[in-house]
């Protein structure tokens, strides 16, 4: 994408993300394609990429693995460090545009990636599967004995012998 030269000026974008890309453990697929809108910026002593992200996934839960729709907005404003053809750039985690061009699709993409929770739940407060008979404790309550700690075992003998 070509930069805008004179202070205050301002290049406009909106472009769908390639979801080849976005490949996270916990999404299933994308029901809204993720679309970044936004504006390249001009200021004084700088430039600045100001955008918003939005996107609707189908998820599955970390803690129950039940399927949900999520809806993601990302809003982003950073600083474009300039260099010239051939200089390298110093810290990957910033925003570089080189000879005058700037890969916003990729930057974007990694953007969008790096602003994902890295567990995935449908709520905040599930409860997951039991681990012995795999039911799903946010509708059911399980009979399950909770295990007992191997420390503690010796103490369950005695209560097995004074109930005989």
């Amino acid at each position: 994408m070509e930069i805008p030269d004179d202070v205050g000026s301002k290049l406009s974008f909106e472009f769908p993300l390639s979801t080849e890309r976005l490949k996270l453990p916990y999404v299933i697929s994308f029901i809204k394609v993720p679309i970044a809108k936004g504006e390249i910026i001009r200021k004084s002593d700088s430039l600045w990429v100001e955008c918003e992200i939005n996107s609707e996934l189908l998820c599955t839960c970390d803690r129950c693995a039940a399927e949900y729709k999520r809806a993601k907005c990302i809003e982003i404003s950073v600083p474009v460090i300039e260099i010239e053809d051939g200089e390298e750039e110093e810290e990957p985690s910033f925003f570089y545009a080189v000879g005058g061009i700037l890969e916003l699709g990729e930057l974007l993409e990694e953007t969008f990636i790096l602003e994902m929770e890295t567990r995935s739940l449908c709520r905040e407060d599930c409860k997951g599967l039991c681990p012995r008979c795999g039911i799903d404790l946010n509708y059911e309550k399980c009979s399950c004995r909770p295990p007992i700690d191997p420390r503690l075992a010796v103490l369950e003998q005695l209560l097995d012998v004074k109930d005989k």
